[in-house]
Formats: C-alpha cells, structure tokens, sequence
C-alpha cells in the first residue's frame, strides 16, 4: 500500500487496525509504501508512527474485502488458440478498479 501525508521519517512503522504492516519503506517525506498485515474483512484505522514517537493518522481508511468465491466455470476447456467466452459463477466479485 502507499501512505501520502507530511512527516514521514526514517524508522516510521504503520499499523493497520492495531496489526503492524511489513515492509515500511520511506519514500520521501510525504509518502512511504508497506505491506498490508492479514485482517478480517472490514474497514480499519491506518496509523503511522515516527521514530520520534510521533503519530499521524491519514483521514482514509484501508477496506479488507473477502475474496471471491468461485464455483463453477463453464465451459470446463477450450481450444488452444484462444477466444473461448468462459462464464465464472460464485459470489464476491467486484467490479474493476482503475
């Protein structure tokens, strides 16, 4: 994920619902990227923390959706070559995000 705001400094940590996230990188000091934890499905409080003990806690949040489930695929196989419409049924799915 990438965080924007003011502020960020070397040795910040971001926590996602109370779970610490993996991987904080400090881009600069209004952006750092990090690796979301595992989470139940929902939206939760992204917090980030600087070395200074200093919080900053963006107005968004970050949503954990539950992925699709999948249960049929119709047909079962197509030619090589391509160009077979395949219908995926299940629940969950999402329309495309930009």
């Amino acid at each position: 994920m990438t965080v924007s705001g003011t502020g960020f400094a070397a040795g910040a940590t971001v926590s996602l619902g109370g779970t610490a996230a993996t991987n904080v990188t400090i881009v600069s000091g209004t952006s750092l990227t990090a690796t979301t934890p595992a989470h139940a499905s929902g939206a939760v409080s992204v917090v980030v923390t600087n070395s200074n003990g200093l919080e900053r806690n963006p107005r968004e949040r970050f949503t954990y959706v539950a992925p699709p489930t999948v249960t049929g695929v119709l047909p079962g196989s197509g030619t090589a070559a391509g160009g077979t419409s395949v219908t995926v049924s299940g629940t969950g799915f999402a329309s495309a995000r930009p």
